[in-house]
């Protein structure tokens, strides 16, 4: 499962549709919003999917992935956890660059996106 917001979220929809080439099929969540959040969702997804895939294109502290990663924390429900993969920038500081180099940079291309499922 890939669960996006924002802009990437196109990098999100090409590497599925590449990924279908491939023979895989993954499901796309869009998180439109972080406040309030769906927790509900993260519920549902931890349940019925093996992986979930966070990709956001800041850090992966304090976004998305995070918010995922509470969900799955603190849900006390039994039943089969899924494994949160955040994408995004690692711990570093700020660089220059265009757009794209830096989503190729960070993995956050769609060939980038890709490859991460692909070594799951």
């Amino acid at each position: 499962m890939l669960a996006s917001c924002g802009p990437v979220l196109n990098n999100v929809i090409a590497a599925s549709e590449m990924l279908i080439q491939q023979g895989i099929s993954v499901g796309i969540v869009n998180f439109h919003t972080i406040k309030p959040f769906d927790r509900e969702a993260v519920q549902r997804l931890a349940r019925e999917y093996k992986y979930i895939v966070s990709v956001e294109e800041h850090s992966i502290f304090g976004g998305l992935g995070s918010a995922i990663a509470e969900c799955l924390a603190e849900d006390r429900e039994t039943g089969k956890k899924a494994t949160l993969v955040r994408l995004g920038v690692q711990d570093m500081f700020g660089e220059s660059g265009t757009a794209d180099e830096l989503l190729q940079k960070h993995g956050l291309n769609p060939e980038g996106i890709v490859n991460a499922v692909l070594k799951l």
